[in-house]
């Protein structure tokens, strides 16, 4: 039994080390989730609302001023 799966068994292994020597060769595993969630958590990180400073009676925001009280312009 044993001869008569030996060879099936070795060109499924050939077949397989190939394979994963062409993902990492292509770089096809950038960005494969190591850890279940961790795509979900990845894609939450990046869509995070991020507050913008109001602007005030003149127009300009707080971080505008604050670049012109140091003396630089935009």
């Amino acid at each position: 039994m044993t001869q008569l799966l030996a060879t099936p068994i070795q060109n499924t292994l050939s077949q397989l080390s190939q394979t994963i020597r062409f993902l990492v060769a292509n770089n096809m595993l950038d960005n494969v989730e190591l850890t279940p969630g961790q795509a979900e958590d990845e894609e939450k990180e990046r869509n995070k609302v991020v507050e913008v400073p109001v602007a005030d009676d003149h127009g300009a925001s707080p971080l505008v001023d604050a670049i012109y009280e140091e003396g630089s312009q935009v």
